[in-house]
């Protein structure tokens, strides 16, 4: 009985928005081409959005016969037009939207400080966390850290990246990713990945984040302006890579091209370690291996060093050991 009051009421409360009957708020939302404008009710969202509550409360809020005129140009206007629903019909189904628009929809509503919309999409991503990392892992996780609302779920959704990342690394927006969020990501001892294919998709990432962006497959053509931004970008995930867990072949056609984006001290230490594992080291402290689940993966480079002019491909696969090994 109860519940079909409440619907009645949020009927009701719908018809409010569809007609605009008794609005006094028109709402520009969108940038051109894609604008629309929303005849709404200051009391419906001043209930519940204290951003809202300061905007229309405001002094310099935009009046023009008694209609406030407010602008958000920044959220587009079909994820407003489902906030709205949500907050006068009580209708959201999160399941059909992809991944994408869940984002956006994270953003929106945590801009407008529209909690109970908030803790409605928290539930539901608590709940789907593996289908929204294989629809969109860079947004989401990225998200994850950029909003406290998802600081307890941090830790889940990072392990479910460190079991395939993959899933991650391959993504198109992958350099998309922010340095914060993918230095966490390093700081695991569960990632699941060959350490020296972990430094090649870092390379890679890098080189796609230089104002001035690099082509990783024409090293030897790189002046030392382009290895001095590439090491300013690089050097606060330098500790965190597990140098010493990549072997002699790898290193020399994956690390070697790169000497001059390394510590120098580090790079002697490699080469001494290289040549004798029992060589004092003098650069950093030694990272533990990651615990990997070992499994089949394959990675293409292409490195060539300024001496050797290399001109074709040097793949690296994984044995069924999960080995990096060089063919």
């Amino acid at each position: 009985m109860e519940a079909k009051i409440t619907q009645k009421i949020f009927s009701k409360f719908g018809e409010l928005l569809d007609n605009g009957f008794g609005s006094d708020v028109v709402i520009e939302v969108g940038k051109e081409p894609y604008i629309e404008k929303f005849h709404v009710h200051s009391i419906v969202l001043m209930a519940v959005s204290p951003y809202f509550r300061a905007a229309f409360s405001s002094n310099w809020v935009n009046r023009f016969n008694g209609i406030i005129h407010f602008e958000k140009p920044n959220i587009s206007p079909s994820i407003f037009r489902i906030i709205l629903n949500f907050i006068y019909k009580a209708d959201l189904d999160l399941k059909q939207y992809k991944a994408s628009d869940i984002c956006s929809l994270i953003k929106a509503s945590d801009e407008l400080s529209i909690d109970v919309l908030n803790e409605h999409i928290l539930d539901f991503v608590t709940q789907n966390a593996s289908r929204l990392i294989n629809e969109d892992p860079v947004q989401i996780l990225q998200i994850i850290f950029q909003l406290d609302i998802f600081s307890n779920l941090r830790n889940t959704f990072l392990q479910k990246i460190c079991d395939n990342p993959e899933k991650l690394v391959k993504f198109e927006n992958f350099y998309t990713l922010d340095k914060y969020t993918l230095i966490q990501l390093l700081k695991r001892d569960d990632l699941n990945m060959d350490e020296v294919n972990i430094w090649c998709y870092l390379l890679n990432w890098a080189c796609s984040n230089i104002q001035d962006k690099l082509d990783i497959k024409e090293v030897e053509k790189w002046e030392s302006e382009d290895f001095t931004s590439l090491r300013d970008l690089l050097k606060d995930f330098i500790p965190h890579i597990r140098w010493f867990q990549i072997s002699g072949k790898d290193f020399l056609y994956n690390v070697k091209p790169f000497k001059d984006v390394l510590p120098e001290e580090l790079y002697d230490d490699l080469v001494g370690y290289n040549i004798d594992k029992s060589v004092k080291l003098k650069s950093l402290v030694i990272l533990p291996q990651r615990n990997k689940n070992k499994i089949p993966v394959k990675v293409t480079h292409k490195y060539p060093t300024k001496t050797s002019k290399m001109s074709k491909k040097v793949p690296i696969t994984m044995s069924k050991k999960g080995r990096a090994i060089v063919i």
